[in-house]
């Protein structure tokens, strides 16, 4: 018959968390903007498996402020919400950030100078597969540019 030994174990004095994360805090920032918070709640999944930092909000005013104060490194928004539309929200955003990378996320049919104000478009209702390809192709593109 084996003998088992419980040891008694010491509370610690000053408890400690146990992991960090320190390369998620020094990854990209990627604010998402749409309506339905299916749609953001996916984005964000996606973008954490990407190993990427998330701002979703469905508000376009929010929006603004965010893109106005964070250090955002690329937007993910969709062309059809109630407030406006991803392209004037894309025309807005870029009076504080000109430079940031832009992808509209829709599965509506768009105007023809939707690639003049952003930098990809993809089709919703294809995965999650072509949105995390693009966000990070994106990236690595505005990553060699700089």
């Amino acid at each position: 018959m084996a003998r088992s030994f419980f040891a008694s174990v010491e509370p610690q004095s000053k408890p400690e968390l146990p992991f960090i994360y320190p390369a998620l805090i020094e990854s990209p920032l990627i604010l998402c903007v749409d309506d339905d918070p299916g749609i953001l709640e996916l984005l964000e999944d996606v973008l954490t498996a990407c190993g990427l930092r998330a701002i979703c909000t469905s508000d376009c005013t929010t929006a603004l402020k965010l893109i106005a104060t964070e250090p955002i490194d690329l937007v993910v928004l969709e062309y059809q919400m109630p407030q406006m539309d991803g392209l004037t929200l894309a025309q807005q955003m870029r009076a504080f950030n000109t430079h940031v990378p832009m992808i509209l996320f829709s599965g509506a049919l768009l105007p023809c100078e939707a690639l003049d104000i952003v930098s990809r478009i993809i089709r919703k209702g294809g995965g999650a597969l072509p949105l995390a390809s693009a966000i990070l192709e994106t990236l690595s593109d505005s990553e060699s540019a700089a």
